[in-house]
């Protein structure tokens, strides 16, 4: 009621003390007029505000009082302040609204008629100094006085009735406002909110023998609230007649009968009902201490399109923050509560709720609409225990059925009867005597209830309970037809599946299963559930599926299982390991803090399987030491996507004590089509296990496996997100084919097989993003080789196709060969092939990789016979000559370092143990490089740092990028320091099968000792180094080794920015018809600057051609080089320019030999070669044109600065070099020569 306090109580205050001389009234405030019309008064008020005080107030039969107000929401109080109480059995009538206080009582009598806008009556005094409360009415009595309405009240808007007991047997009826009886001694009441009236606390006493409220007759209105102090009566509130509220506009209809610590019963015929005015249910509350719903009580929130809602003792699940929760709540047998949809919409939510103890035993029907919508909601639940024995209907003829939720303490399914609180039997009341004993429900009453609703069973631990749910003997569930329903245990503890347990829905129920238990789920029996929507299990603590027990799902639209902490597939080593098989099901997720799969999680068809864990994921070992069985521990699904996140570390690890006792995310059988995506926080850790004899225990991310494969394609990316810190592919622990790869794989066959799929970063094109080091580490015995990327081995027969781009990127990166046959390390693809080999072809890949750090590729180091390879790119070996073919077409090999890059051979023969960047094949017999098919393949070198390649110990190391001369293709290489390639006891090579590019930023070292160290492109060849190019062959006094940088067709190019030096059985040739152009000092290129560079050319070297090209050689002083026999004598065999000896001529004469002051690239070209000179005769000229020559030409020091020539040996290149230094840098540098030394 819309009660405008603030301004009566500043008209109180104002006008206080006025009173009329000759009336038993007196008007306090404001201004009246009084006249006496037929059978009555008329009071006319002329302001807003009006307060009487009255000696008493009484209407007789057949009377009229009517109050003539400026507004219907002027207000009238008035206070009777004598003795007697106040009787109306007349009319009292007003276009406003009328208050009426009389602490000694006020009956309406049976003919009364009350028509007002709004009625406020009170036996609880309002004094005058509560009105300085701002905006609050404070009302308070503690006489035994009541109000009694046998009559009729009519208003258009609220209605208050406030009394110590309060009694309606008749009708009270507002058509716009609220209906507000309420029973207490002391009530606050607040002008605004829906909250708006408050019971103060009593002292608790002894209840009275009597009723707070007693309602049996009509209260109709739009909000309608019995609130009463529970603390005082024997029942609070006791209904029996008709309470009807209907919204309106903007108002929904509510009922509310309130009693907190108090009785709320309800009997014989009595009616609650709330409809709101746009077709939809309303809401009924019934909160007390104790609620009884007795006799043929009917609650009612049907609607046309539904909606509605009843909440009985408290809200859902008892968490319902506007109500308080009873503590028994009982429904007789006869009790009607309908929550219907009639037409369109949803059925509505109907909640039973206690503390304590819950009795149902009457009817709840929330149904879907009849044209359209679902089944509703609805909770009987006992936080104690619960007797549930009444009737529920979810149903609807054209939507989904609803939910029923059920809540005792301890639940067991099982096969005996349902138990948990009987009835005492009395009469006339049927007390219910609940008890602590856990409860059962009998197998075919949840078959039933199962067939009528959707099931749930919800228990908490409460007074000693332990909170779980339990089958504890065999269940068998099989749909009756499409009303079957869903079945939702709710356990505070656990949930317990001790028995076998068969569900098989029907498949256009779409029916549910969930699981949610406040502590742990132990699956330790076969569960088996066909056909269901969705099947959703949380855990709080852990979820254990136990040794030998299989959670078989068929035809399931998606699973979804949940650990607060672990999530565990056990295996207890003495029998078959735990399984989930979802064949059919569309989708399984697995959310933990950690996972342990030490069983296997398949799908043999199509669906998507998820693991994300907070903490780390662990995938194996598998142990089975009892039966010799194969134990696998596997994440596989057939087609459809599977995704792994962990928060921490992923690990994979083969067994060690049996054959196949492998670690496996991805599936091995034919025909696969399912894409891997992994997440990982930290590392990511493959380890490859095996012991003694033992097959086939690897570790890997990838499709495949070992063997058993008919005919068949394997097809997916596997798309790595993100590696927090480092990954690890280890398989230095393996034996027998016990490997560690990220790839797809096929081992140990003969069948025709297809692996597909990139391996690379969350987008197309990008890389693996790992955010520490990469190490790939192959074993040292038979097979246990480490891979990134696809391949296999022990291929005997049929054909193996791969393709796929493999794009990785971390800080470090360590590419390691183990130290016997077969065991490769590789980035890149890779095939072994025995007798009777297959056809293989490698197609349409790019191999990228991109070190931030330092990288290392490191052949093995195993005695003779054995060793394997480090290798990026793509490798063909076999142990069979008579293999069938090979074909290799790798687009791309791409290889970024931003530190130090270093290549190492290893120490044994060299079919297997090579470093290899590009691609290539090897045969067992002899053959290093084969050209087989065609190829297209580029390289790409990306060094930041220093560049090593170094073979060691009768090792050859190669860099390539393809195996025939198909034009189009380039080998790239860029460092951003040196580039360091010797041959320590075999060959180093750069192999490039078109154009070759070279970009170092420092120096280019090749340095040949027992072979030859080889820079050799097919076609065009451009080198441009930052600093100086050392090419330096070798020779012991009997043979000789050089050291070569050459192409066979094309230009040959090479620009230093400082020396070029060639040593001993160094050469630079171009074996075709093209030119050749030599820069040095190529730091200054601009007219007339000459720095330090200088050109050395010394005994048994060459620079030459074997076609008819030019070749130009591009010096800064003739001063500064050094080149054999160039002063015309000599005691060593001379050096060769294009197959003749340099002899220098007269100083600043052009000939065809020698060009002065002339820039790089100047076109002319002589015969047999050119040498051009950046010395010009006479600068001083140049200050005639106003040019300072210091400034234009200051390094042009044969004219004005003194130089010493002296000897210094370098320990890189062991040669004795001469190099002129300008005098007053001389100690700078032969400091910096002495630290070479």
């Amino acid at each position: 009621m819309k009660i405008n306090i603030i301004i009566l109580i500043l008209l109180l205050i104002v006008n206080a003390g006025l009173f009329a001389n000759d009336c038993d009234f007196q008007t306090l405030l404001g201004k009246t007029l009084v006249s006496k019309v037929e059978n009555g008064l008329e009071i006319k008020s002329f302001d807003d505000n009006v307060i009487i005080n009255w000696d008493k107030f009484n209407i007789n039969e057949n009377e009229i009082i009517n109050f003539v107000q400026p507004h219907d929401y002027s207000c009238v109080l008035n206070r009777i302040i004598g003795q007697t109480k106040t009787t109306i059995l007349g009319s009292l009538l007003s276009n406003g609204k009328v208050f009426l206080i009389n602490p000694n009582g006020i009956i309406i009598g049976k003919n009364a008629q009350i028509d007002v806008d709004s009625f406020f009556a009170s036996t609880l005094d309002l004094k005058e100094v509560d009105f300085n409360f701002d905006n609050e009415m404070f009302l308070e009595s503690h006489l035994d006085t009541s109000i009694i309405n046998l009559g009729k009240i009519n208003a258009k808007n609220d209605v208050y009735l406030i009394s110590k007991t309060i009694k309606n047997k008749s009708q009270i009826e507002s058509s716009c406002g609220d209906i507000n009886l309420i029973a207490s001694t002391k009530v606050l009441i607040k002008p605004e909110g829906n909250n708006n009236i408050f019971i103060l606390s009593e002292d608790k006493e002894i209840p009275k023998e009597e009723v707070g409220i007693n309602n049996s007759g009509l209260l109709k209105g739009v909000k309608i609230k019995l609130i009463s102090n529970g603390n005082i009566y024997a029942n609070a509130i006791k209904h029996t007649g008709k309470i009807e509220s209907n919204g309106i506009k903007n108002i929904n209809g509510e009922v509310y009968l309130v009693a907190k610590d108090g009785l709320i019963q309800t009997k014989k015929n009595a009616q609650l009902i709330a409809k709101n005015e746009n077709s939809t249910g309303g809401q009924v509350n019934i909160l007390a201490d104790e609620i009884r719903l007795e006799g043929n009580t009917l609650i009612d929130v049907s609607s046309k399109l539904g909606e509605g809602e009843v909440n009985i003792g408290g809200g859902y699940q008892g968490k319902d923050q506007r109500f308080f929760n009873s503590q028994m709540t009982s429904v007789s047998k006869n009790v009607k509560i309908n929550s219907d949809a009639i037409i369109n919409g949803n059925g509505g939510k109907v909640i039973l709720w206690s503390d304590g103890w819950t009795s149902f035993l009457g009817d709840i029907s929330s149904r879907g609409g009849s044209e359209n919508g679902d089944g509703g909601f609805i909770e009987v639940s006992g936080l104690k225990n619960l007797i549930y024995r009444g009737r529920v209907n979810t149903k609807a003829l054209n939507g989904k059925i609803g939910t029923l939720l059920l809540d005792p303490s301890d639940i067991t399914i099982s096969a005996a009867a349902t138990s948990g609180g009987a009835f005492d039997g009395g009469s006339p009341t049927d007390t219910f005597t609940p008890t602590l004993a856990v409860a059962n429900i009998l197998n075919t009453d949840l078959t039933a209830a199962l067939d009528a609703a959707n099931v749930v069973i919800d228990t908490t631990s409460a007074f000693g309970s332990s909170g779980d749910i339990s089958f504890t003997a065999v269940y068998t569930y099989t749909s009756a037809g499409t009303a079957g329903g869903s079945l939702t245990l709710n356990a505070d503890n656990d949930i317990n599946i001790n028995s076998a347990l068969t569900l098989t829905f029907d498949v256009s129920s779409l029916a549910n299963l969930n699981f949610n238990a406040g502590n742990d789920i132990l699956i330790d029996a076969s569960l088996n559930v066909d056909n269901a929507n969705n099947i959703t299990m949380i855990a709080g603590n852990d979820f254990t599926i136990s040794t030998t027990n299989t959670f078989d799902c068929d035809n399931v639209s998606s699973i979804q299982l949940t650990a607060g902490a672990t999530f565990t597939i056990a295996n207890s080593g003495t029998g078959t390991p735990g399984e989930i098989d979802f064949s059919l099901s569309d989708n399984l997720g697995i959310t933990a803090n950690d996972i342990t799969i030490l069983g296997q999680i398949d799908n043999s068809f199509i669906g998507d399987l998820s693991l994300t864990a907070t903490n780390d994921i662990n995938i194996g070992p598998s142990t089975n030491v009892s039966t010799g069985a194969n134990v696998q521990s596997r994440v596989s699904t057939n087609t459809g996507t599977i995704s792994v996140v962990a928060g921490n570390d992923l690990i994979l690890t083969g067994g060690t004590t049996d054959d196949e006792q492998f670690a496996q995310i991805g599936r091995k059988a034919t025909n696969v089509n399912c894409d891997i995506h992994l997440t990982v926080g930290r590392d990511l850790n493959l380890i490859a296990g095996g012991l003694g004899v033992n097959t086939d225990c690897f570790a890997l991310i990838g499709h495949g496996g070992s063997g058993g494969f008919s005919d068949s394609s394997m097809i997916g990316d596997i798309i790595i997100h993100n590696i927090g810190r480092n990954c690890i592919v280890d398989a230095r622990a393996g034996v027998n084919d016990s490997f560690a790869q990220i790839g797809h794989v096929a081992m140990n066959d003969s069948n025709n097989l297809t692996f597909s799929g990139d391996i690379r970063g969350p987008s197309a094109g990008s890389y693996v993003p790992i955010q520490g080091d990469l190490d790939v580490f192959a074993g040292d015995e038979n097979q246990a080789y480490a891979i990134i990327g696809h391949g296999g081995s022990n291929m005997s027969g049929g054909t193996l196709n791969l393709s796929g781009d493999i794009l990785v990127q971390a800080n470090n990166i360590e590419i390691e060969g183990g130290d016997s046959q077969d065991t490769a390390a590789v980035v890149g693809f890779r095939v072994r092939m025995s007798a009777g080999a297959p056809a293989v072809t490698i197609n349409n890949s790019n191999i990228k990789l991109k070190a931030l750090g330092n990288l290392l590729v490191k052949a093995g180091t195993g005695s003779a016979g054995g060793g394997g390879p480090g290798l990026i790119g793509a490798l063909i070996n076999t142990t069979d000559v008579a293999r069938t073919s090979a074909f290799i077409d790798v687009d791309l090999i791409d290889i970024k370092c931003l530190g130090r890059t270093t290549l190492l051979g290893g120490r044994t023969n060299p079919n297997e143990n090579i470093v290899l960047l590009g691609a290539m094949t090897a045969d067992l017999d002899s053959v290093l490089i084969t050209t087989l098919g065609t190829s297209r393949s580029n390289l790409n070198i990306d060094i930041e740092g220093n560049f090593s390649a170094i073979s060691r110990n009768g090792e050859t190391v190669f860099i390539q990028n393809g195996t025939t001369t198909t034009a189009g293709k380039t080998l790239n290489i860029k460092t951003g320091q040196d580039f360091f390639m010797m041959a320590e006891s075999k060959g180093v090579q750069v192999n490039a099968i078109d154009t070759a590019v070279l970009d170092i930023a420092q120096d280019l070292s090749l340095l040949s000792d027992a072979d030859p160290c080889i820079i050799d492109a097919q076609n065009t060849l451009n080198i441009t180094v930052g600093r100086d190019v050392d090419v330096i062959g070798h020779c012991d006094g009997s043979s000789f080794t050089r050291a070569t940088i050459q192409n066979r067709a094309g230009n040959l190019s090479i620009k230093a920015g400082r020396d070029i030096t060639l040593g001993p059985w160094g050469e630079i040739a171009n074996l075709g018809s093209g030119e050749i152009a030599v820069v040095v000092d190529n730091d200054f290129p601009n007219k007339w600057d000459i720095g330090s560079g200088s050109f050395f050319m010394n005994v048994h070297t060459e620079v030459g051609r074997s076609g008819g090209g030019i070749v130009r050689i591009f010096t800064a002083s003739r001063s500064q080089n050094f080149i054999t026999n160039q002063f015309g004598t000599s005691t060593f065999v001379n050096g060769a320019i294009n197959n003749n000896v340099f002899t220098q001529g007269p100083l600043f004469v052009n000939s065809a030999i020698e060009q002065w002051a002339t820039y790089f690239s100047s076109s002319f070209g002589g015969e047999p070669f050119t040498i051009f000179y950046k010395d010009f005769p006479f600068p001083s000229i140049l200050s005639l044109f106003g040019q300072d020559p210091t400034f234009l030409y200051p390094d042009y020091e044969l004219f004005y600065k003194p130089f010493y020539i002296y000897l210094y040996y370098d320990p890189l290149i062991r040669l004795p070099k001469q190099r002129k230094v300008p005098w007053n840098q001389l100690n700078e540098k032969i400091d910096l020569y002495k630290s070479q030394l």
